[in-house]
């Protein structure tokens, strides 16, 4: 499958097109002037468009999620694709890996330690979430309260935004989210792994024993 990607936002294509090459097997990207492609990505009116354009704006109705999922885009194109050719197209998942971190005493510097260990992974090409209760080192720590208790509530009730649009992005390129409920760890887990974007998830339970078993 050839897909032609045409973005007002041109630092988010060139990301999107990278995680998409990394997570999909049988992609490639054709050149910005082709017109020999599958598949049209876009987040610009096309005042001449036909079958094979795939608008972001039809694809995820809220405007703050436009930007965030990239395992739904692929599989979009790969169903217009498959409408358009009558040919079936197979994905490759990634293989995701689960640390956890945690101590029996506070001030053991086990956040910081689980943090540089995430921020080693994104540093490496290794798309990494770090999930956290966050500490005093974390600016804006009340807002970003107020966020984690919001996914809470998607947590225990499955309903609200999706996942992606609670992590942030650091400099690093680690992705993190923070969590006022620890009992749902194993929920949020599970649900950022069935979204088949992260090699890893990194979970700071600081004081907090895991549960095992």
């Amino acid at each position: 499958m050839e897909i032609k990607f045409d973005f007002s936002n041109e630092i988010y294509a060139e990301k999107l097109i990278k995680r998409l090459l990394e997570t999909t097997s049988g992609l490639s990207v054709a050149d910005a002037l082709s017109e020999d492609y599958d598949v049209l990505l876009t987040d610009r009116y096309q005042h001449v468009a036909d079958e094979r354009t795939v608008y972001l704006s039809d694809l995820l109705t809220d405007p703050v999620s436009i930007y965030s999922s990239t395992d739904a885009i692929r599989d979009y194109a790969v169903s217009v694709y498959e409408k358009n050719s009558g040919k079936l197209f197979r994905t490759v998942k990634r293989k995701k890996r689960t640390v956890s971190f945690y101590s029996e005493f506070g001030g053991s510097g086990c956040t910081s330690v689980a943090l540089t260990y995430s921020r080693c992974l994104a540093l490496n090409g290794k798309k990494t979430v770090f999930i956290t209760k966050g500490n005093s080192y974390i600016p804006e720590e009340k807002k970003r309260r107020a966020k984690s208790l919001k996914l809470n509530y998607r947590l225990h009730s499955g309903k609200g935004e999706s996942i992606t649009s609670f992590m942030e992005e650091d400099m690093y390129g680690l992705y993190v989210i923070y969590v006022a409920d620890f009992s749902q760890i194993e929920k949020l887990a599970a649900s950022i792994g069935s979204l088949n974007e992260f090699d890893w998830i990194v979970i700071d339970y600081g004081t907090v024993r895991p549960v095992t078993g």
